[in-house]
């Protein structure tokens, strides 16, 4: 009798402690931002601006093609003419892994309330065919992050080749970077950013 009362009171106790009522559930700690299945070269100019204003490093790095997933061509990065000249063996095996550095250095120098911002204009496509395509734009990315050695504004041209995985996905598979002159002055471009926050 005095093991059935024991029971008994216990089973109020844990009644009363809201063990058995539902909580609510925690929200997530990462975010998985916003990127859509890249199924034609445009989503993928879409994806790689989204991932930049929210800061989403994997996001950035989907819009590349990767060799090591289903990607048929190696991911290759030609920097801005002066930049290439002043780092002349940075660029030569940039790759993707160099792609991520780049960004999560670039992000642990950017405040949480603040997010970068890339523009593009007069942009189009040269070449659209089933195979490959081929984005051209003019580029203004600001980013206001805290190194001293990094311009915080960035401007350019920007020239994508832009292909389909095997799985019919597309990314970008060759950048090119290239100055921008404006009122007579050689603008500062994504390449210097990229040399600046490598390591």
């Amino acid at each position: 009798m005095k093991i059935v009362i024991s029971y008994s009171i216990m089973f109020f106790l844990f009644v009363g402690c809201d063990m058995f009522s539902t909580r609510e559930p925690e929200k997530p700690t990462n975010s998985s931002g916003t990127f859509s299945p890249p199924t034609s070269p445009s989503i993928v100019i879409d994806n790689l601006q989204n991932a930049i204003k929210e800061k989403n490093t994997e996001n950035y790095v989907l819009c590349l093609a990767d060799s090591t997933r289903s990607a048929k061509r190696k991911f290759v990065f030609n920097p801005s003419g002066d930049v290439a000249a002043r780092f002349v063996t940075l660029f030569t095996s940039w790759d993707i892994a160099n792609e991520r550095q780049y960004m999560l250095s670039m992000l642990s120098k950017i405040s949480p309330d603040e997010f970068p911002q890339l523009t593009l204009s007069n942009n189009r496509f040269d070449v659209i065919t089933p195979d490959s395509a081929v984005f051209v734009s003019d580029y203004l990315l600001i980013a206001n992050h805290t190194s001293t050695s990094a311009p915080t504004k960035v401007s350019g041209i920007i020239r994508f080749t832009i292909v389909p995985d095997i799985t019919g996905l597309w990314a970008i598979s060759r950048w090119s970077d290239a100055n921008l002159e404006q009122g007579g002055i050689i603008q500062s471009t994504w390449s210097e950013m990229k040399a600046q926050f490598s390591n």
